[in-house]
Order: C-alpha cells, then structure tokens, then sequence
C-alpha cells in the first residue's frame, strides 16, 4: 500500500511539473515580435504614395523601374518562402474568405480563382542583401507578416525573359514595406 502511494505521488507530481506553464505569455510574444518589426530596417511608418496594383505593376513595369506595389499576402498555400520573401495577390481577385459560406482551409491560396487568372494576378516580393542575395530571416517572423494581409511594397522591378513589360514573370525587390490596417 505504501508503494503505491508513494509511486500515486510520484505520478501526480510529475504530472503537476509537466503542466507547469514555461515560456513566455502570448502578450510577450507579442511585444517580442513587434520589437523585431519595429527593428527591421524594410519597415515603413507611413504608407508609400501612389501604389499600383499588381495587375498594373506586372503588365506595365520594366526592368529595373521603382515601383510601389499593393496587394494581399497569399497565392498559394505556402506564400511565404522562409526566407524574407513572399507572394503578394492583386485586390481584384477575392480569396476563399472573401466568398459568403466558403470554409476553405487556406484562404489565402485563392484557390477558388481559376489558375490562369491567379498566376497574372501574383507577384513575388523579395528582401535582398547588397549582393542581391534574399535575406536569410523569414518575412514572416522577422516582419510579423501573415497570410491575407494588405502590403504596400516599395521597390524595383525585376522581369524574367527579354526584360521588357508585359512579360508574366516579374518579382519586386523590396526596400520597404508597409502593413495596411
């Protein structure tokens, strides 16, 4: 009897330890991460003026152009790379939580646009170091960025291909980033 009341008592205290609360409070991490935000240098205090839907950015920018871009974190299920970049999504398309009784999972994958129209409408933003490297912190965590959010993005165009406007593949350079309220 006494064995089994001591080992009643080991078992409960281990259980009480296990459920000790350690780490820091949601509010703690809340501050940690705006403190990161307030910290990166790509943060902006007030919005850029005069930015262009990504739509107008991709069929009329040229290499190399600065550009001010708007539009919604997402495009896929997974728009952030882990590193300082993500895919941004023109306003004009609507995610799946935009769409009365739409319970999608991943909303900001718009998943619910036709492919064609999502792949014209999407643009990858990137952070680069002086040697045109992306940055190694992940966007998300580093500028407290989440899916569906609206950026304003100053920066300079980057096409594939020719160069030239028009073409589909286009990613912007950041050098600034603002968060829509």
């Amino acid at each position: 009897m006494k064995k089994k009341l001591i080992g009643s008592f080991l078992l409960l205290s281990a259980l009480t330890v296990g459920c000790v609360r350690t780490g820091t409070s949601n509010k703690e991490n809340d501050q940690r991460k705006q403190a990161v935000a307030q910290d990166n240098k790509y943060i902006l205090g007030e919005e850029p003026a005069g930015a262009k839907d990504v739509l107008e950015v991709k069929t009329q920018a040229k290499n190399g152009d600065e550009v001010v871009i708007v539009g919604r974190i997402g495009g896929s299920v997974k728009p952030f790379t882990g590193r300082a970049a993500f895919t941004i999504v023109d306003m004009s398309l609507k995610s799946c939580s935009d769409r009365e009784g739409d319970n999608c999972p991943f909303p900001w994958d718009y998943c619910c646009e036709a492919p064609d129209d999502l792949a014209k409408a999407t643009v990858l933003v990137k952070f680069v170091d002086e040697n045109g490297k992306t940055l190694a912190q992940d966007a998300k965590e580093s500028m407290s960025l989440k899916e569906l959010q609206t950026v304003v993005v100053r920066g300079v165009a980057r096409r594939n291909g020719n160069g030239e406007s028009g073409d589909s593949g286009i990613t912007i350079l950041g050098s600034g980033l603002f968060v829509r309220k």
